[in-house]
C-alpha cells in the first residue's frame, strides 16, 4: 500500500518512495498496519 500512496502522490523511483515513506510514517500508521521500522532500499534504518 506505501507504493500506491507514493505513486499517487508522484513519486517516480525507489528512492522517492522511500522518502515519502519516512516523512508520511506518522500518518501512514492511522490507516496502515504498519512493522516497528522502516525498511529503505539500503535495508532496515
Amino acid at each position: 500500500m506505501l507504493v500506491f500512496f507514493a505513486m499517487l502522490a508522484n513519486a517516480d523511483d525507489w528512492v522517492e518512495m522511500e522518502v515519502f515513506g519516512k516523512e508520511r510514517e506518522k500518518l501512514l500508521r492511522n490507516y496502515l498496519e504498519l512493522p516497528v521500522y522502516v525498511k529503505g532500499i539500503r535495508g532496515i534504518l
